[in-house]
């Protein structure tokens, strides 16, 4: 189960910590309601009581007080944009004008593991040109060149794109989906008005979408990237 935590600067002080279904999932949600320093201590033993409950991973606002943490860490979603790769690849291109048949694609991992190896996959029948910097690639690249007949360099050609599970390089345009990736590049996802309707006023935020999808409440065929940033 997720924690699902929600903070109004303006109001009368008040905290509310209760099981909620959302979007078809049951979080733990932690409501805080005014801007008092009294309120720290109240919401501490809130986050405690959190923590107690085996909540580890929260949907939480990118405002919410850094001393109201305590253990509580946001939702990651490198394995909801893993998943939703090719609408990422897809949605990259339209918004550049980028036909990946005349480009260069740069693909960059700490280990070449199964994700990794199928986003390569992916990217050799996709781009002209597979640039890997990959560590323990060697396979990989034998793998693609018996494939496709595709020999992944190492490097030579200036890539169009970076497709990153660790840190981007700068002054190339990247795609991440590594740790990290909520807090460095937004996502804006499309989902069916039937859960929009059922989220009611609460945001759709990449982080919910997330922790519904790696819930079991929101299939991966019913998500659409609708935009995304590229961090500078």
């Amino acid at each position: 189960m997720f924690g699902y935590m929600q903070w109004k600067p303006e109001g009368r002080p008040r905290i509310d910590l209760k099981p909620e279904m959302i979007g078809g999932a049951t979080f733990l949600t932690l409501e805080v309601q005014g801007g008092s320093r009294r309120l720290r201590r109240r919401v501490s033993r809130a986050v405690a009581d959190m923590e107690r409950a085996g909540i580890r991973r929260c949907v939480m606002p990118p405002k919410w007080p850094e001393e109201w943490r305590g253990g509580m860490l946001p939702v990651e979603e490198q394995g909801l944009r893993q998943t939703v790769f090719p609408q990422l690849l897809d949605r990259y291109c339209q918004e550049r004008g980028l036909d990946l048949q005349d480009a260069a694609v740069l693909l960059s991992a700490p280990a070449a593991d199964r994700q990794v190896w199928t986003t390569a996959d992916l990217l050799a029948r996709r781009s002209r040109y597979l640039i890997l910097s990959v560590a323990d690639g060697e396979e990989l690249r034998r793998e693609l060149l018996r494939r496709y007949g595709i020999a992944a360099v190492t490097g030579g050609r200036r890539p169009a794109l970076q497709v990153c599970f660790d840190r981007p390089r700068e002054s190339v345009p990247a795609l991440l989906l590594g740790p990290d990736c909520t807090r460095r590049q937004n996502v804006i996802y499309e989902l069916p008005p039937s859960l929009l309707t059922r989220l009611g006023e609460r945001e759709p935020s990449s982080q919910l979408v997330s922790a519904l999808w790696e819930s079991g409440a929101l299939p991966a065929e019913d998500i659409r990237v609708k935009s995304l940033g590229f961090p500078a």
